[in-house]
């Protein structure tokens, strides 16, 4: 599931998806990854209860405390 769908004000589209595991695997990026491919041009990020900034299956995933609500 992704969690939350933003559209920014230059059109951008951001997408967000919040995982509570912090054992990440190959799948859990497989729904984000099809969620960019279908909305070109968009900028996804997973946030997990993980220690520091990673990139898996060609998708980052952030701790927790770096989710910053937009302005």
């Amino acid at each position: 599931m992704i969690h939350i769908v933003e559209v920014k004000s230059d059109r951008k589209i951001m997408a967000y998806q919040i995982q509570t595991h912090d054992s990440l695997k190959k799948t859990d990026s497989e729904l984000m990854k099809a969620f960019l491919v279908k909305n070109r041009g968009s900028i996804g990020s997973v946030f997990a209860p993980i220690s520091g900034k990673i990139r898996l299956n060609q998708i980052v995933y952030r701790p927790w405390e770096t989710i910053v609500p937009s302005e």
